[in-house]
């Protein structure tokens, strides 16, 4: 399996992004101070599928050919 390249990711961005919305990251005290860390989560699953594997199966999709 070829790893993606920072071309990839820029190539899929620009076919979904008329598909997609922006989504928060989020934070949390009560986590930070529990884990000693600073935390960070991506909520994807404010995507309009409520799913967070939306953004991956997207760009699949607009990558298939006619073929």
């Amino acid at each position: 399996m070829k790893l993606p390249q920072i071309e990839d990711i820029y190539s899929a961005h620009k076919r979904i992004l008329a598909f997609i919305h922006e989504t928060p990251v989020w934070t949390s005290k009560s986590i930070n101070h529990e884990s000693g860390r600073d935390l960070f989560f991506k909520c994807e699953n404010f995507q309009k599928t409520g799913t967070f594997k939306f953004r991956g199966a997207m760009s699949a999709v607009t990558a298939l050919t006619e073929d």
